[in-house]
């Protein structure tokens, strides 16, 4: 997110389109043993609409230059 407002995109351009949240269980290695929650898994996935594409395309490869000038 810090990214995206360090881009200038606006608030409006940005939205949450997928968010979810998962038990992960231990099933236990041997018989007689209940399964347990051991903990959790969140996951975000994030729209971004680009106004001004000639600006964020060089955004975006900025952080990735130096591995593609190899």
């Amino acid at each position: 997110m810090a990214t995206l407002k360090a881009a200038n995109v606006a608030a409006k351009d940005i939205m949450t389109s997928n968010f979810s949240v998962a038990p992960r269980y231990d099933y236990g290695q041997t018989n007689g043993q209940t399964t347990q929650v051991t903990g959790y898994d969140a996951s975000n996935n994030v729209s971004v609409t680009v106004r001004k594409i000639r600006h964020s395309v060089i955004y975006w490869i900025r952080p990735y230059r130096p591995a593609l000038t190899k």
